[in-house]
C-alpha cells in the first residue's frame, strides 16, 4: 500500500524505464513495460492526509480568484498517486504476467522507487496515517494458529473489550491498521453493530 502527495498539481514522475528490443523481423518486443506515476491533482485525500501535507510543505507563492484579491489555499496544489488504484493493480498485474514476474512485482518496484528516490520529502511524500495505540497491551499476542481460528481470536477480544469497556471503535481501528485481517474484522464489526443496537435511544425532554 503507497499513497503518495505532491506539492504540485498534476505532478509526474517515471518510476519505471521502458525497455524494448527490436527483433530480426522488424518488430519491437517489450522487455520492460514503464511506470509514469502521473499524480491526480486534488485527490481524493481523506482528512488527515491533506493535514499532513500541509504541515509537511512550504508552498511557495500564492495564486488569486478571479476579482485579484481573494487568496487561494496553496494547498489546493497537491495532487495524488495511489498504487492500490484498482486500474493501475489490473494493468500491472498483467504486465507481470507478460514480464514473467512474481504477481506484484511491478507495485513493489514503484512503491520502493518513490520511497527511495531524491525528490521524496521534497516535491512529495508518502501520506503515512499516525499509528494507532494497541487497544490493551497484549492484543497482538493473539493470533490465529492451529486451531485457534479467527472466530476464536475474535471472540476472546470482544470478550476482553466488553469487560474492560474498551470502544470497539479502538479495537477496530487497531486492527485495520496492523494485521487488517478482513476475517476478524468482519466479528468485530458485528459485535459492534450488535451493542449499538442494544443501547436505548436517548429520550427526548421538552420543557
Amino acid at each position: 500500500m503507497g499513497r503518495f502527495a505532491a506539492q504540485y498539481r498534476r505532478y509526474k514522475i517515471t518510476c519505471r524505464e521502458h525497455i524494448k528490443m527490436t527483433l530480426a523481423n522488424g518488430k519491437e518486443n517489450v522487455i520492460q513495460h514503464g511506470v509514469i506515476a502521473g499524480f491526480e491533482h486534488g485527490g481524493p485525500f481523506e482528512p488527515w492526509e491533506r493535514e499532513q501535507a500541509h504541515k509537511h510543505f512550504k508552498f511557495r507563492g500564492t495564486t488569486q480568484e478571479r476579482d485579484e484579491a481573494t487568496p487561494v489555499d496553496p494547498g489546493l496544489r497537491l495532487s495524488l498517486f495511489d498504487t492500490d488504484a484498482p486500474y493501475l493493480v489490473a494493468q500491472w498485474r498483467q504486465w507481470d504476467t507478460l514480464e514473467g514476474n512474481a504477481p506484484g512485482t511491478i507495485k513493489a518496484e514503484v512503491e520502493d522507487f518513490l520511497r527511495g528516490y531524491m525528490a521524496a520529502g521534497h516535491d512529495y511524500i508518502e501520506l503515512v496515517p499516525e499509528p494507532v495505540p494497541a487497544p490493551w497491551p497484549t492484543y497482538d499476542a493473539l493470533t490465529i494458529h492451529g486451531n485457534r481460528n479467527a472466530e476464536k481470536v475474535a471472540a476472546k477480544n470482544i470478550e476482553i473489550a466488553l469487560a474492560t469497556g474498551i470502544s470497539f471503535e479502538d479495537v477496530i481501528a487497531y486492527e485495520k491498521q496492523n494485521r487488517n485481517d478482513d476475517r476478524i474484522l468482519g466479528f468485530y464489526n458485528a459485535a459492534q453493530a450488535e451493542q449499538l443496537a442494544g443501547e436505548p435511544e436517548e429520550e427526548l425532554v421538552t420543557a
